[in-house]
């Protein structure tokens, strides 16, 4: 039995008339990588130990940042809040968005983003494709934003029992739309409070060669200026790497968070070449076994708590990336 949701993507309305409305320059896809054979509704038991059958994205967006300080010619996403001057951006999946909201992301599915989906389309400059021609990709970030698991047949997360819908949060799926649900405020590993964000920069390996965490904070609670509260990097950050994290996200943009970071260097550069008839694909793989902790998860609290008391705690790695998570580009 298959949830997993298609949800297509525009290429790019171009400001000139350099290429045709349906050019596609990024198509981003996200594939979970350890397929289960048991049923999507198997009935419940009173074990606590199996893993999530599906992952719910309350809101999903997908950009690509291109660190270029000190040059006139940029490639902005104003609709979007990218604008900042150091900086060139593709916003493949833009949150705000019917498309971008209640995605489900089953065990051994995929979700594709790569054809038309609604009526907003990322702008490419013609003056940067004329004069810049391709889009260097420092960082490409999956923003995750109020998340949950199903598992055992019920629901288990944000937007659940009404809290931040009107409906239930699976009501895409025609398997799951009623199943029971119950809310849980979340918790990422490495992170001691809870968050609805989660910002996870795949980063070239010219910034970050290890994998880590970044908390950010406001420097004086209005959330206009962040800084770095702490990390988990052993080495510790440098002036270089500390400056180009805050200069992306005091840059980026004004209509989400910034908050929770996690850092996986991708490897050597990559790039958006507007050239080219092919894009660039990205596949983001997760792997949903073993992404819950049991340890700190008590699921009977969470069916008895009326958004009180219970919490889901997300398992991590060694290195504190949850969900397996990677990224390969091709």
């Amino acid at each position: 039995m298959g949830v997993g949701l298609i949800i297509t993507l525009s290429g790019c309305q171009l400001l000139g008339s350099v290429f045709g409305a349906q050019d596609i320059f990024l198509n981003v896809r996200f594939s979970e990588t350890n397929p289960s054979s048991s049923s999507l509704l198997r009935a419940s038991t009173t074990t606590e130990s199996d893993d999530p059958s599906v992952l719910y994205f309350g809101e999903l967006e997908l950009v690509a940042y291109s660190y270029r300080p000190g040059e006139s010619v940029q490639n902005h996403q104003s609709r979007s809040g990218f604008s900042g001057s150091d900086w060139s951006y593709y916003v493949a999946l833009a949150s705000g968005y019917d498309w971008s909201r209640d995605i489900l992301l089953s065990r051994g599915s995929q979700i594709d983003f790569s054809e038309v989906a609604g009526t907003d389309t990322p702008d490419v400059s013609e003056q940067f494709v004329n004069e810049v021609g391709s889009m260097r990709v420092d960082v490409f970030e999956a923003y995750l934003h109020r998340m949950g698991v199903v598992i055992d047949g019920e629901y288990f997360g944000m937007n659940a029992e009404l809290n931040g819908l009107d409906w239930h949060p699976l009501h895409r799926s025609a398997d799951l739309g009623e199943i029971p649900d119950f809310f849980a405020d979340t918790y990422f590993q490495g992170f001691d409070d809870p968050d609805q964000n989660l910002n996870v920069f795949f980063v070239s390996n010219d910034w970050f060669t290890t994998p880590g965490r970044i908390r950010l904070q406001s420097t004086d609670y209005t959330n206009t200026e962040l800084e770095v509260r702490d990390h988990t990097f052993d080495d510790g950050l440098s002036t270089e790497q500390e400056s180009f994290i805050l200069n992306l996200v005091n840059d980026g943009t004004t209509r989400r968070f910034y908050t929770s970071v996690v850092i996986v260097p991708y490897g050597a550069p990559v790039y958006i070449d507007f050239s080219q008839s092919t894009p660039l694909n990205v596949d983001v793989q997760f792997d949903l076994s073993g992404s819950v902790d049991w340890d700190q998860t008590d699921l009977e609290a969470l069916r008895e708590s009326s958004w009180t008391d219970g919490n889901l705690y997300f398992s991590a790695d060694d290195n504190f990336i949850p969900f397996g998570l990677s990224v390969s580009f091709d």
